[in-house]
């Protein structure tokens, strides 16, 4: 038995799937644009904070951006503010160090997944490692972050350190 032959409208059907191919790329494009823009300032991000320069830290933020590291309750907004968090951050913790394990940024809105590690010098003083993972909800704007909250497990970076309450 010979093989049948598809209508001559199975060449359209063809074209029909490359233009849907060709929008569905197009599109994947258009908004892939945004994990593409994540995944720059994930990098910058965690850049700044492994670099141990406060300068590095401020400058991805916009001039009246905002961090906030919810755990510890602290909100520092503006150039100034964030140069001193970071600034005696590093002192706290002289060889922290930040991994990006994933992350996400949309119109403006997002978040990043990191593992921060480091040896507690200046928090708790106790001179011990810790590793936690933790997650910041980023806003940017024209490429800077405009607001940065950060959440942890507290109690599991003091008892990592030996500084758990009783």
């Amino acid at each position: 038995m010979a093989a049948r032959r598809l209508p001559s409208k199975s060449c359209r059907g063809g074209q029909d799937m490359r233009r849907l191919l060709i929008v569905a790329t197009w599109i994947a494009a258009f908004y892939g644009g945004s994990a593409t823009a994540a995944d720059g300032i994930a990098a910058k991000w965690a850049a700044a904070w492994n670099s141990h320069d406060p300068a590095n830290v401020v400058a991805l933020f916009a001039e009246n951006g905002v961090y906030e590291d919810i755990p510890f309750g602290s909100s520092n907004r503006g150039t100034a503010a964030l140069r001193k968090y970071a600034a005696d951050y590093f002192a706290a913790v002289p060889d922290m160090k930040t991994v990006v394990i994933g992350g996400s940024i949309k119109n403006g809105q997002g978040y990043i997944e990191w593992v921060f590690s480091g040896t507690d010098v200046g928090l708790y003083k106790t001179g011990k490692p810790f590793s936690l993972r933790g997650v910041s909800i980023i806003a940017t704007k024209n490429g800077k972050v405009t607001s940065d909250r950060d959440y942890y497990d507290l109690a599991a970076l003091m008892k990592q350190v030996g500084a758990s309450p009783q």
